[in-house]
Parts: C-alpha cells; structure tokens; sequence
C-alpha cells in the first residue's frame, strides 16, 4: 500500500502504477481507499487537515 500511496503522491496515473506494480488498476484505487481511510483516522492529521469528505 505505501509504494501505491507514494506513486499516487507523485501524481502518478492509476493506470501507470497497476502497470509498474502488476496489479490490476482496481486494486491500486482499493489500496489508495485504505490509506485514506487510515490518514482520515489519525487524529494528528485530523487536527492538521481538518475533517476530510466522506
């Protein structure tokens, strides 16, 4: 999940990153779900950012 955060970071296109990692583009949108879902979670970054949309 974090190489697929990272590369999404980079502003690298899903497409790209399933090609890069072999893995299907809809498992990189569900890793980048999950990483969302954990950021939206810590409380430090809450704080930080605000409430993101659900």
């Amino acid at each position: 999940m974090r190489q697929v955060t990272w590369l999404w970071a980079l502003d690298t296109p899903t497409a790209h990153i399933a090609q890069q990692m072999r893995i299907s583009p809809s498992t990189v949108r569900v890793h980048l779900y999950q990483a969302r879902q954990r950021l939206a979670a810590d409380p430090f970054l809450t704080q930080i950012a605000g409430p993101t949309e659900s």
